[in-house]
């Protein structure tokens, strides 16, 4: 098994090689966070898949850009695009968290002739129905025009001390945006905030899953349900004791439960 980390037009990524005919499965993380998020997914699941992480750009080792046009998601999916043409990866699972779900969202719109199946965690189609604020909105926009912008850091944030660690969500806030930018932070807030994710999910055939806790504040479980009920090919797994959070909170409950439904779909 083999960890190394490589660069490709400035995005940083990691991979687990497990052989080479396994499938391969790419983990995408959340705002502000970086790949190491999925350090234990890496390790469980390269026993029998070809693993890559992404650090997003803005995030990690990756480059920072500072225009808000740089940040937005069908960017991200070129990102995506460009490491899977480096690697010869011709059709993989896709593994999105929360701001990156809307990265699954534009790859598969533009690529689904590349993609196995797609796994959802922490999922909303439209984050703008939920935070409506026009204040909200506004301060996005100044920030994002005024704000200091982040620079690349040498030694990024370790996020598994984190769950360690207990942060309140608020210091995990202020820690992400410590490590991207608040210019960055903003760009992509904002990015978020107008996204309408409804026609593509609704033009979804691929085998699809959605990982949801029940104890979500920032995103409800109740979209994850809507979603499963318009998508024929989805299917839901409730985290009984999940937050939004829980990737880091819940990652081997995740894990067990991913491991099963890919052997399923992926066989």
């Amino acid at each position: 098994m083999v960890t190394n980390l490589f660069f490709e037009d400035g995005i940083a990524y990691r991979k687990r090689s497990s052989k080479k005919s396994a499938k391969t499965l790419i983990f995408l993380h959340g705002i502000g966070a970086n790949s190491t998020v999925w350090s234990e997914y890496e390790e469980f699941f390269s026993k029998n898949y070809n693993v890559i992480s992404m650090d997003l750009r803005g995030h990690g080792f990756s480059k920072r850009l500072h225009k808000k046009d740089d940040y937005a998601f069908s960017q991200f999916s070129k990102d995506l695009y460009k490491v899977l043409k480096k690697e010869k990866i011709n059709k993989c699972t896709v593994v999105g968290y929360s701001f990156s779900n809307y990265i699954l969202l534009e790859f598969i719109k533009k690529y689904p002739h590349m993609v196995d199946s797609l796994i959802f965690i922490s999922f909303h189609s439209s984050p703008g129905k939920v935070y409506k604020s026009k204040s909200l909105r506004f301060l996005l926009k100044i920030l994002g025009k005024i704000a200091p912008a982040g620079k690349r850091h040498l030694a990024p944030q370790d996020y598994r001390n984190y769950i360690l660690n207990r942060e309140s969500d608020l210091k995990t806030l202020l820690r992400s945006i410590d490590n991207m930018g608040l210019r960055q932070y903003a760009h992509m807030a904002e990015h978020t905030l107008d996204y309408e994710g409804d026609p593509i999910m609704n033009q979804i055939r691929t085998p699809t899953l959605l990982i949801h806790g029940r104890g979500d504040k920032v995103f409800p479980i109740s979209e994850a349900k809507a979603v499963v009920k318009k998508v024929e090919t989805s299917t839901l797994i409730e985290i009984k004791k999940g937050s939004h959070r829980l990737v880091l909170e819940n990652s081997k409950e995740i894990m067990r439960k991913m491991a099963k439904y890919l052997k399923e779909v992926l066989s």
